[in-house]
């Protein structure tokens, strides 16, 4: 990155805010204004305005509705996030691994380090984290149990289902090494591609879903993402299903397990 001129771009300077960002290897590029123009119609501001906001110590605290050049965001509203972009990621994996979509569906892309796999298509890209943003205010209450990826045969019977155990600790008050959890979650995702449960792969006229399982009813939440979330009648097994248990985590606030649920012999068959 460089600071330049560029008539097409305008003054693109740090120190005025007219910032340009760009990546070569994926063809992409935007520039604050492009953002500014957005956001200012959403919050109902000038967008010069905007852009001053968009650069620098600049935070939009939810909960007042306002700027702050401090960053309000509790403890738990972290973690929160921290579990949800773990989630998106961990569920791009794990269909990514099943292999239902054909090869050049999901890409490449780095995430703490490591190299993992993002959807292409916008459509599937879109489901995945709508889904999972959704979650954020929930799991930050602590009414998150559980989250599964549940696949389907062509019959829309369940034939594996991945579930994710979720606990949040909200009375965890000590200040948390973000090294350390980054640490805990990366060491989960190298544990994945070596899981016998995971690279069994699907045929690909599998389906399959995000569901969550709540701890309580939610209240009535003002989130956007959160209203995609609706009361659902999966089809479930009607025997105990087998367990399988894939990989484990805990690094204070937050505790994973993944385990893979698959019908039992005596299942009865369709």
């Amino acid at each position: 990155m460089a600071t330049y001129e560029d008539p097409l771009l305008g003054d693109v300077q740090v120190e005025k805010g007219t910032v340009a960002f760009s990546a070569g290897l994926h063809r992409w590029a935007f520039t604050l204004t492009n953002f500014a123009k957005m956001y200012a119609s959403k919050f109902g501001v000038d967008e010069s305005k905007m852009m001053e906001r968009l650069w620098g110590e600049n935070y939009f605290d939810p909960p007042t509705k306002k700027w702050t050049s401090k960053n309000t965001g509790s403890a738990t509203c972290k973690h929160a996030r921290i579990l949800v972009e773990f989630l998106e990621v961990a569920i791009t994996s794990i269909v990514f691994l099943k292999g239902i979509y054909p090869p050049g569906a999901l890409e490449r892309r780095k995430y703490m380090n490591l190299v993992v796999h993002s959807a292409r298509h916008p459509e599937l890209r879109d489901y995945i984290h709508s889904a999972v943003s959704g979650l954020h205010p929930f799991i930050q209450k602590g009414l998150v149990e559980r989250v599964a990826v549940i696949f389907f045969n062509s019959d829309s019977i369940p034939v594996e289902r991945f579930m994710f155990k979720l606990t949040v600790n909200l009375s965890y008050g000590s200040r948390v090494e973000e090294a350390d959890l980054e640490f805990s979650l990366r060491s989960f995702f190298i544990k994945l591609p070596f899981s016998e449960s995971l690279t069994r792969v699907l045929p690909q006229d599998c389906r399959w879903e995000i569901t969550a399982y709540f701890r309580s009813l939610p209240q009535a939440c003002t989130s956007k993402d959160a209203e995609l979330w609706i009361p659902t009648d999966t089809q479930q097994w009607q025997q105990p299903p087998l367990i399988t248990p894939i990989k484990s985590m805990r690094s204070e606030p937050l505790s994973v397990q993944l385990y893979l649920e698959h019908p039992g012999l005596s299942e009865p068959k369709a």
